[in-house]
C-alpha cells in the first residue's frame, strides 16, 4: 500500500442498546451544570478530548447578563449525567 491509496475505515456494529445510552457531543454543549443541591453554577462551554475519549469540561461559571463569566476547567470524569443534566 503506497501513502496515496485509500484506507477503508474499520466499521464495527453497535447494539442499539448501547446507543441509547450515547449522547452526542453537540448535544452536551450549552447544558446546565448544577451542584449537589440541584443549584445552577454554570453551562458546559465546550469539552476537550485526550486521546479516545472525553478529559475536560470548560464550563462557564458566574455569568449575569451583560456580565462575562469566569471559565473554569474541570475534569469530565468528575461530572456526572443524571436525567440529561450534568451534577458536580
Amino acid at each position: 500500500m503506497t501513502q496515496s491509496d485509500p484506507v477503508d475505515p474499520a466499521l464495527i456494529e453497535v447494539p442499539l442498546d448501547e446507543l441509547r445510552l450515547a449522547y452526542p457531543t453537540s448535544e452536551l454543549l450549552s447544558r446546565p451544570v448544577l451542584n449537589h443541591n440541584g443549584d445552577k453554577v454554570g453551562w458546559i462551554e465546550d469539552l476537550l478530548m485526550r486521546d479516545d475519549h472525553l478529559a475536560y469540561a470548560i464550563i462557564t461559571v458566574g455569568d449575569f447578563v451583560g456580565v462575562p463569566g469566569r471559565r473554569v476547567v474541570v475534569a469530565f470524569e468528575d461530572l456526572a449525567i443524571v436525567d440529561k443534566e450534568f451534577m458536580i
